[in-house]
Protein backbone atom coordinates (compact mmCIF):
# COMPACT_ATOMS: atom_id res chain seq x y z
CA UNK A 1 0.00 0.00 0.00
CA UNK A 2 2.86 2.35 0.82
CA UNK A 3 4.47 1.78 -2.54
CA UNK A 4 1.29 2.92 -4.29
CA UNK A 5 1.47 6.23 -2.43
CA UNK A 6 4.15 7.68 -4.72
CA UNK A 7 1.65 9.56 -6.85
CA UNK A 8 -0.01 10.91 -3.73
CA UNK A 9 3.28 12.04 -2.15
CA UNK A 10 4.73 13.70 -5.22
CA UNK A 11 1.32 14.84 -6.41
CA UNK A 12 1.01 16.75 -3.18
CA UNK A 13 3.99 18.83 -4.28
CA UNK A 14 3.25 19.12 -7.98
CA UNK A 15 -0.47 19.58 -7.38
CA UNK A 16 0.29 23.05 -6.09
CA UNK A 17 1.07 24.19 -9.61
CA UNK A 18 -2.40 24.69 -11.05
CA UNK A 19 -4.20 27.59 -12.61
CA UNK A 20 -3.08 27.98 -16.21
CA UNK A 21 -4.85 31.35 -16.41
CA UNK A 22 -2.30 32.91 -14.07
CA UNK A 23 0.87 33.78 -16.05
CA UNK A 24 2.95 33.53 -12.88
CA UNK A 25 1.79 30.01 -11.96
CA UNK A 26 4.10 27.14 -12.87
CA UNK A 27 1.86 24.29 -14.03
CA UNK A 28 2.74 20.64 -13.62
CA UNK A 29 3.22 20.26 -17.38
CA UNK A 30 5.61 23.23 -17.51
CA UNK A 31 7.57 21.78 -14.60
CA UNK A 32 7.82 18.37 -16.27
CA UNK A 33 9.10 19.98 -19.46
CA UNK A 34 11.82 21.90 -17.58
CA UNK A 35 12.94 18.79 -15.71
CA UNK A 36 12.88 16.71 -18.90
CA UNK A 37 14.98 19.32 -20.71
CA UNK A 38 17.47 19.31 -17.84
CA UNK A 39 17.73 15.51 -17.79
CA UNK A 40 18.12 15.24 -21.58
CA UNK A 41 20.97 17.77 -21.51
CA UNK A 42 22.92 15.75 -18.92
CA UNK A 43 26.36 14.77 -20.34
CA UNK A 44 27.49 11.14 -20.47
CA UNK A 45 31.02 11.83 -19.17
CA UNK A 46 31.06 11.36 -15.34
CA UNK A 47 33.02 14.53 -14.47
CA UNK A 48 31.09 16.64 -16.96
CA UNK A 49 27.89 15.26 -15.47
CA UNK A 50 28.98 16.40 -11.99
CA UNK A 51 29.79 19.92 -13.22
CA UNK A 52 26.56 20.08 -15.21
CA UNK A 53 24.41 18.95 -12.29
CA UNK A 54 25.92 21.45 -9.87
CA UNK A 55 26.64 24.50 -12.04
CA UNK A 56 24.44 24.41 -15.15
CA UNK A 57 21.73 27.06 -15.62
CA UNK A 58 18.70 26.53 -17.81
CA UNK A 59 17.28 29.05 -20.28
CA UNK A 60 15.39 30.72 -17.43
CA UNK A 61 18.61 31.33 -15.50
CA UNK A 62 17.80 28.72 -12.84
CA UNK A 63 20.17 26.01 -11.64
CA UNK A 64 19.09 22.38 -11.57
CA UNK A 65 17.53 20.20 -8.85
CA UNK A 66 20.88 19.01 -7.45
CA UNK A 67 22.16 22.53 -6.82
CA UNK A 68 18.86 23.66 -5.31
CA UNK A 69 18.90 20.66 -2.98
CA UNK A 70 22.43 21.58 -1.87
CA UNK A 71 21.65 25.28 -1.48
CA UNK A 72 18.39 24.90 0.42
CA UNK A 73 19.75 22.20 2.71
CA UNK A 74 22.82 24.26 3.60
CA UNK A 75 20.85 27.45 4.27
CA UNK A 76 18.29 25.64 6.43
CA UNK A 77 21.02 23.93 8.46
CA UNK A 78 22.77 27.27 9.06
CA UNK A 79 19.52 28.81 10.33
CA UNK A 80 18.60 25.86 12.53
CA UNK A 81 22.14 25.48 13.87
CA UNK A 82 22.41 29.19 14.62
CA UNK A 83 19.05 29.20 16.39
CA UNK A 84 19.87 26.15 18.50
CA UNK A 85 23.38 27.34 19.33
CA UNK A 86 22.14 30.80 20.25
CA UNK A 87 19.33 29.53 22.48
CA UNK A 88 21.64 27.07 24.23
CA UNK A 89 24.36 29.61 24.96
CA UNK A 90 21.85 32.27 26.02
CA UNK A 91 20.37 29.82 28.53
CA UNK A 92 23.84 29.12 29.94
CA UNK A 93 24.50 32.86 30.20
CA UNK A 94 21.21 33.35 32.06
CA UNK A 95 22.04 30.64 34.59
CA UNK A 96 25.59 31.96 35.09
CA UNK A 97 24.33 35.51 35.60
CA UNK A 98 21.78 34.43 38.20
CA UNK A 99 24.38 32.34 40.03
CA UNK A 100 27.23 34.87 40.05
CA UNK A 101 25.14 37.96 40.85
CA UNK A 102 23.04 36.75 43.76
CA UNK A 103 24.81 39.11 46.16
CA UNK A 104 25.36 41.93 43.66
CA UNK A 105 23.70 45.24 44.54
CA UNK A 106 22.23 46.79 41.39
CA UNK A 107 21.03 50.38 41.20
CA UNK A 108 17.50 49.36 40.24
CA UNK A 109 15.58 46.28 39.19
CA UNK A 110 15.57 47.59 35.61
CA UNK A 111 19.36 47.91 35.68
CA UNK A 112 19.67 44.24 36.62
CA UNK A 113 17.27 43.20 33.85
CA UNK A 114 19.14 45.31 31.29
CA UNK A 115 22.48 43.74 32.18
CA UNK A 116 20.96 40.27 32.01
CA UNK A 117 19.42 40.98 28.61
CA UNK A 118 22.69 42.38 27.28
CA UNK A 119 24.58 39.31 28.51
CA UNK A 120 22.04 36.94 26.99
CA UNK A 121 21.99 38.80 23.66
CA UNK A 122 25.78 38.70 23.34
CA UNK A 123 25.78 35.01 24.27
CA UNK A 124 22.99 34.27 21.78
CA UNK A 125 24.88 35.92 18.91
CA UNK A 126 28.09 34.17 19.93
CA UNK A 127 26.41 30.76 20.11
CA UNK A 128 24.61 31.31 16.82
CA UNK A 129 27.87 32.21 15.06
CA UNK A 130 29.77 29.29 16.57
CA UNK A 131 27.27 26.56 15.71
CA UNK A 132 25.59 28.04 12.63
CA UNK A 133 28.60 27.89 10.31
CA UNK A 134 29.55 24.42 11.60
CA UNK A 135 26.17 22.89 10.87
CA UNK A 136 26.14 24.69 7.53
CA UNK A 137 29.58 23.32 6.66
CA UNK A 138 28.60 19.79 7.71
CA UNK A 139 25.40 19.84 5.65
CA UNK A 140 27.09 21.47 2.66
CA UNK A 141 29.84 18.85 2.61
CA UNK A 142 27.45 15.95 3.21
CA UNK A 143 24.94 16.91 0.52
CA UNK A 144 27.59 18.19 -1.89
CA UNK A 145 29.80 15.11 -1.72
CA UNK A 146 26.94 12.60 -1.73
CA UNK A 147 25.21 14.29 -4.68
CA UNK A 148 28.49 14.62 -6.59
CA UNK A 149 29.20 10.91 -6.18
CA UNK A 150 25.63 10.08 -7.21
CA UNK A 151 26.06 12.22 -10.34
CA UNK A 152 29.41 10.61 -11.10
CA UNK A 153 28.00 7.08 -10.71
CA UNK A 154 24.71 8.14 -12.36
CA UNK A 155 22.74 6.30 -9.67
CA UNK A 156 21.78 6.63 -6.02
CA UNK A 157 22.91 4.24 -3.31
CA UNK A 158 24.25 3.93 0.23
CA UNK A 159 27.89 4.42 -0.85
CA UNK A 160 27.58 8.16 -1.50
CA UNK A 161 25.85 8.66 1.86
CA UNK A 162 28.70 6.92 3.68
CA UNK A 163 31.45 8.84 1.86
CA UNK A 164 29.57 12.12 2.21
CA UNK A 165 29.14 11.54 5.94
CA UNK A 166 32.84 10.71 6.36
CA UNK A 167 33.97 13.86 4.53
CA UNK A 168 31.43 16.02 6.39
CA UNK A 169 32.42 14.59 9.78
CA UNK A 170 36.12 15.10 9.10
CA UNK A 171 35.48 18.67 7.89
CA UNK A 172 33.44 19.44 11.00
CA UNK A 173 36.29 18.42 13.32
CA UNK A 174 39.30 19.40 11.22
CA UNK A 175 39.96 22.63 13.15
CA UNK A 176 40.45 20.75 16.44
CA UNK A 177 43.31 18.48 15.39
CA UNK A 178 44.28 15.43 13.34
CA UNK A 179 42.99 12.90 15.85
CA UNK A 180 39.63 14.64 16.13
CA UNK A 181 39.47 14.86 12.33
CA UNK A 182 39.89 11.09 12.05
CA UNK A 183 37.31 10.48 14.79
CA UNK A 184 34.90 12.86 13.07
CA UNK A 185 35.40 11.04 9.78
CA UNK A 186 34.67 7.65 11.36
CA UNK A 187 31.58 8.95 13.14
CA UNK A 188 30.45 10.68 9.96
CA UNK A 189 30.92 7.44 8.03
CA UNK A 190 28.61 5.64 10.44
CA UNK A 191 26.10 8.48 10.36
CA UNK A 192 26.12 8.63 6.57
CA UNK A 193 25.73 4.87 6.16
CA UNK A 194 22.84 4.84 8.63
CA UNK A 195 21.19 7.76 6.86
CA UNK A 196 21.62 5.95 3.55
CA UNK A 197 19.97 2.78 4.86
CA UNK A 198 17.04 4.73 6.32
CA UNK A 199 16.65 6.77 3.13
CA UNK A 200 16.71 3.75 0.84
CA UNK A 201 14.22 1.94 3.08
CA UNK A 202 11.78 4.86 3.02
CA UNK A 203 12.15 5.25 -0.75
CA UNK A 204 11.56 1.52 -1.26
CA UNK A 205 8.44 1.50 0.90
CA UNK A 206 6.96 4.55 -0.82
CA UNK A 207 7.98 3.49 -4.32
CA UNK A 208 9.79 6.77 -4.97
CA UNK A 209 13.32 7.42 -6.16
CA UNK A 210 15.75 10.04 -4.92
CA UNK A 211 15.62 11.69 -8.34
CA UNK A 212 11.85 12.10 -8.04
CA UNK A 213 12.25 13.60 -4.56
CA UNK A 214 14.80 16.11 -5.90
CA UNK A 215 12.45 16.99 -8.73
CA UNK A 216 9.60 17.59 -6.26
CA UNK A 217 11.83 19.88 -4.17
CA UNK A 218 12.92 21.67 -7.34
CA UNK A 219 9.29 22.15 -8.35
CA UNK A 220 8.51 23.75 -5.00
CA UNK A 221 11.49 26.08 -5.42
CA UNK A 222 10.42 27.17 -8.91
CA UNK A 223 6.85 27.71 -7.72
CA UNK A 224 8.06 29.87 -4.83
CA UNK A 225 10.29 31.90 -7.16
CA UNK A 226 7.39 32.51 -9.55
CA UNK A 227 5.20 33.71 -6.68
CA UNK A 228 7.97 36.02 -5.46
CA UNK A 229 8.21 37.49 -8.95
CA UNK A 230 4.47 37.98 -8.98
CA UNK A 231 4.58 39.78 -5.63
CA UNK A 232 7.42 42.03 -6.82
CA UNK A 233 5.59 42.90 -10.04
CA UNK A 234 2.40 43.71 -8.14
CA UNK A 235 4.35 45.89 -5.72
CA UNK A 236 5.98 47.73 -8.63
CA UNK A 237 2.56 48.20 -10.20
CA UNK A 238 1.20 49.65 -6.96
CA UNK A 239 4.13 52.06 -6.77
CA UNK A 240 3.45 53.14 -10.35
CA UNK A 241 -0.20 53.68 -9.50
CA UNK A 242 0.74 55.87 -6.54
CA UNK A 243 3.04 57.93 -8.76
CA UNK A 244 0.26 58.37 -11.30
CA UNK A 245 -2.13 59.47 -8.54
CA UNK A 246 0.44 61.94 -7.25
CA UNK A 247 0.91 63.42 -10.72
CA UNK A 248 -2.87 63.69 -11.12
CA UNK A 249 -3.23 65.53 -7.80
CA UNK A 250 -0.43 67.92 -8.75
CA UNK A 251 -2.08 68.59 -12.12
CA UNK A 252 -5.43 69.32 -10.45
CA UNK A 253 -3.81 71.67 -7.94
CA UNK A 254 -1.95 73.42 -10.76
CA UNK A 255 -5.17 73.84 -12.77
CA UNK A 256 -7.02 75.21 -9.74
CA UNK A 257 -4.20 77.64 -9.04
CA UNK A 258 -4.24 78.87 -12.66
CA UNK A 259 -8.03 79.28 -12.52
CA UNK A 260 -7.80 81.36 -9.32
CA UNK A 261 -5.22 83.62 -10.96
CA UNK A 262 -7.50 84.11 -13.98
CA UNK A 263 -10.45 84.94 -11.69
CA UNK A 264 -8.38 87.50 -9.79
CA UNK A 265 -7.28 89.13 -13.04
CA UNK A 266 -10.89 89.35 -14.25
CA UNK A 267 -11.98 90.96 -10.96
CA UNK A 268 -9.24 93.55 -11.31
Amino acid sequence: MLRHSKKFLLGGFLGLFSGEDDPYTVTEQMMKERIKEFEESMPTDPWERVKFGLLHKDKYGERGPVFQNLYQGSVCSVILGAFYGGIKKAHVAHMDFMRTNQATAFLTHLDAKKRLQDRMMVSFLSGAAQLGWRTGLFTFMFIGVSNSIALYRNKDGILEYAIGGAVAGASYRMFIGLRQTIVGGILGLGFGASAGVVSKTILYLTGCSMTEVRHAQYSLYIHRESQDKRANDLAARDVLTLEEKSEMVQKIESDEKAKRIEDNLENV
